[in-house]
């Protein structure tokens, strides 16, 4: 954390690195894609690995801010720890993460905050950026939670419904009994129709042979 003005533009212009980050980007697009792997904790580690990017990022860009500051007390950390800078780096990382988590968690307990004008400025930019990363993250989560629950939903309402009709018109148990597995052949045979017709000659193939 501590460099001269001529290392901070070296390390400025090494951040342009980062633009090979969107190789990460295609493995996760790929690996979404690929049935090998389950797409809901596929998707959860990325969303998992895209948070704690920008939480990384956030922290050690408002730590910069703060350690570039002419006044060390009127800083965010300064004010909690005035002699910060002589503090391990892993303290002073595990502070600036913690400011950041809480911050993009909305949480605020309040104990570090923003006490210059650069600080205060950043601080408006990086609130403006939860508001859509928050929007982005709650949308992913709800569409998995919602596509992990509807085929389960599906297939118990399409059975409580044939349990409503055999109980209403007072069928016999033994034609219950034969209805139930009826409505698992009817989905094997929506997603039979999915399948291209080539694929679906070859799949019925293989089931005659195993006969």
């Amino acid at each position: 954390f501590n460099y001269n003005g001529s290392d901070i533009a070296f390390r400025f212009l090494s951040m342009l690195r980062l633009w090979r980050l969107r190789r990460v980007s295609s493995l996760f697009a790929r690996l979404e894609k690929d049935i090998r792997f389950n797409y809901f904790w596929t998707r959860c580690t990325k969303l998992i690995s895209v948070t704690l990017f920008a939480v990384h990022c956030a922290g050690c860009f408002n730590y910069l801010i703060a350690d570039r500051y002419p006044d060390p007390t009127k800083t965010w950390i300064g004010a909690v720890y005035p002699n910060f800078k002589e503090a391990s780096l892993w303290s002073r990382y595990v502070t600036a993460i913690y400011w950041s988590i809480t911050t993009l968690s909305t949480t605020g307990y309040g104990d570090l905050h923003a006490e210059n004008p650069r600080e205060m400025l950043f601080d408006v930019f990086y609130m403006l950026f939860n508001l859509g990363f928050t929007s982005y993250l709650i949308g992913n989560m709800t569409n998995l939670v919602v596509h992990w629950t509807s085929r389960t939903r599906t297939f118990r309402d399409t059975v409580r419904a044939a349990s409503e009709f055999a109980s209403r018109n007072q069928l016999p148990p033994n034609i219950q009994y034969q209805i139930y597995p009826r409505h698992k052949t009817q989905t094997e045979n929506s997603i039979s129709n999915t399948i291209y017709p080539r694929h679906k000659t070859q799949s019925l193939a293989n089931l005659l042979s195993n006969l």
